[in-house]
């Protein structure tokens, strides 16, 4: 039963990870043209490339949320059997240890750009700039981290 109950909380998670993913991968795409991203530019953006900016954001921080809240302790309760709660740093700790995700450490930058952005856009430009164009230069590295930890699950949850 509470194999079952694992696989449907393992499945809803990945699936709202894709949607967020898709939508990212599609603003990663509309807004590369744009980037990188001078704080001038960052200032007379068209509105239409400021919305997608901020729905690039949004999303971005949409699925690290629902892949820290929900697909990291599904993947770590399929690892381990065990599904009591357990603090996210030890979740991820145990992830990296069994190369689920590559890096801990990677992780925290993003959640450190992260918290950056909601702190310092639009209100530090220059601030702003920068951290907009690392996240930017390191999307691929994230959607990298999402594929691996999708990829573990989808070869251990059939």
């Amino acid at each position: 039963m509470k194999q079952d109950l694992l696989k449907v909380k393992l499945q809803s998670a990945l699936k709202e990870c894709d949607s967020h993913l898709a939508r990212l991968d599609r603003g990663y795409g509309l807004l590369g043209a744009f980037f990188p991203l001078s704080p001038s530019a960052l200032t007379n953006l068209e509105e239409i490339r400021v919305e997608q900016l901020d729905q690039f954001l949004f999303r971005f921080a949409k699925l690290q949320d629902a892949m820290g809240a929900r697909l990291f302790p599904a993947v770590d309760w399929l690892i381990s059997g065990k599904t009591e709660s357990r603090p996210f740093i030890d979740i991820l700790t145990s992830l990296e240890k069994y190369h689920v995700v590559g890096s801990a450490a990677a992780w925290q930058e993003f959640r450190e750009l992260r918290n950056n952005l909601s702190h310092e856009y639009p209100d530090n430009v220059e601030e702003s700039a920068v951290t907009l164009n690392m996240l930017f230069d390191r999307w691929p590295s994230f959607r990298g981290i999402y594929s691996q930890i999708r990829d573990f699950a989808a070869s251990r949850s059939s």
